[in-house]
């Protein structure tokens, strides 16, 4: 799987955890999934 593709399924689920409609990722998100690497 690609950065993008992992970005792309963690906020699918967070959103889905949350309630909010899905999006797509966005640098913000990546970024913020690498800090927590």
């Amino acid at each position: 799987m690609s950065m993008k593709d992992v970005g792309a399924l963690i906020c699918k689920t967070l959103f889905a955890l949350i309630g909010h409609p899905p999006r797509l990722p966005q640098v913000e998100d990546l970024e913020s999934f690498e800090a927590l690497r």
